[in-house]
């Protein structure tokens, strides 16, 4: 009788493990639990909103974070475009806003392709509304933050408007944005080559 338990008691040890790996599993189970608590509440703390000390001379229609960490807005009027400046630690939240250059003249747009290319400059092209009005227009521009100017950039050959298009930047570098044709509505694409020269 006495090896008919001990025989059973080895046999449950053995279904179970070890006392030493079943204690291993549990403290891998508690660092994994002890992990996820970590991130669970550091996503918390990111998710919370502060106002900024400076608020945006003119409101913000359209944002965009530059490769030297400034962000440059497009003022709710269309035609005026702001930088804000992290201050001296990086924090935006005290950060300085100053007026950039003017967009080229006749162009004012609202609904438009963009992109922040990686050389640093930011390309907007078309446009659903120009100086308010609807029009879809097929003008562009260009800024160069290091010369704080925008530049004109000639539309496609035979694109007529672009509007509000969906754009990016490709991992080659290319600035590449797609427009269904007004005739048969099938989509086009277009590579700018000419802004990353």
């Amino acid at each position: 009788m006495v090896d008919d338990v001990n025989l059973r008691k080895s046999s449950a040890l053995a279904e179970c493990g070890s006392l030493q790996e079943r204690s291993c599993i549990l403290s891998k189970k508690l660092a994994l639990a002890v992990l996820m608590l970590l991130a669970l509440s550091g996503a918390s703390l990111a998710q919370t909103i502060k106002n900024l000390a400076h608020q945006p001379p003119d409101g913000v229609q359209l944002s965009f974070q530059m490769t030297d960490g400034t962000i440059v807005v497009q003022g709710n009027g269309n035609s005026d475009w702001w930088k804000l400046t992290p201050d001296i630690n990086g924090s935006y939240l005290n950060g300085t806003w100053t007026q950039i250059a003017s967009l080229p003249s006749g162009y004012s747009p609202s609904a438009m392709a963009s992109a922040v290319l990686a050389d640093g400059r930011l390309i907007i092209e078309g446009g659903e509304y120009n100086f308010n009005n609807f029009t879809l227009t097929n003008l562009g521009a260009i800024y160069d933050p290091k010369a704080n100017t925008w530049t004109s950039v000639p539309s496609p050959k035979g694109w007529s408007y672009i509007g509000d298009s969906p754009s990016v930047v490709l991992p080659n570098g290319k600035y590449d944005w797609k427009q269904a044709h007004k005739t048969n509505a099938r989509p086009r694409s277009q590579d700018h080559d000419l802004v990353l020269d």
